[in-house]
């Protein structure tokens, strides 16, 4: 079983910004495996889910709903509940040090001044998968918390869509063989 978790905001303020990639790339693995509808399930963790198999194996996709900074509590929570082991945890976030076209898929490590990472590492540990989807760069004069949650204009909005569905046919591809350490360039 594989948890794969897109961490962003909740709510239309926040749905056209940099922070809401990973949002992005589990809207488009859902779309692609026919997955059902996301939807609450409370009893288990703040989040929004969609079920089902992929070759061969069961699959959650998930939204955490508890805001980015928290994210780790629905996640942790998730994993428990399923019983799903650190290392089949996927993690697509937004990733400002790398350039928008830019996919690092990397087992383990830091939070790299990412504080949704900081909230799943601390209820998690480190041992799980991330796919940091480039959303920079970050411009000198503009402060990192501004930068992410701004709103895009039609030009960036457009490679980071096309970004987050290539992230999503990557993961998707790896979902059939062992996934590999790799930095992409779209």
């Amino acid at each position: 079983m594989k948890l794969i978790v897109g961490l962003g905001n909740p709510g239309e303020k926040y749905s056209n910004t940099r922070h809401n990639a990973g949002f992005w790339v589990v809207n488009n693995l859902r779309e692609f495996l026919k997955f059902e509808e996301f939807r609450a399930n409370l009893s288990v963790s703040l989040a929004l889910f969609s079920m089902g198999e992929y070759n061969g194996e069961k699959i959650i996709l998930m939204k955490p709903y508890d805001f980015m900074n928290m994210s780790g509590q629905s996640t942790g929570a998730v994993m428990r509940y399923y019983k799903i082991k650190p290392e089949d945890v996927w993690v697509a976030v937004d990733d400002l040090y790398h350039e928008v076209g830019t996919l690092r898929v990397r087992k383990g490590g830091s939070a790299g001044g990412h504080n949704g990472l900081k909230s799943v590492i601390a209820h998690i540990g480190e041992n799980f998968w991330r796919y940091r989807i480039g959303v920079g760069p970050q411009p000198e004069n503009v402060p990192a918390e501004n930068f992410v949650l701004a709103n895009l204009d039609k030009k960036t909005k457009t490679e980071l869509e096309i970004a987050s569905v290539q992230t999503a046919e990557k993961i998707i591809t790896n979902l059939k063989k062992e996934v590999q350490e790799e930095t992409l360039r779209f």
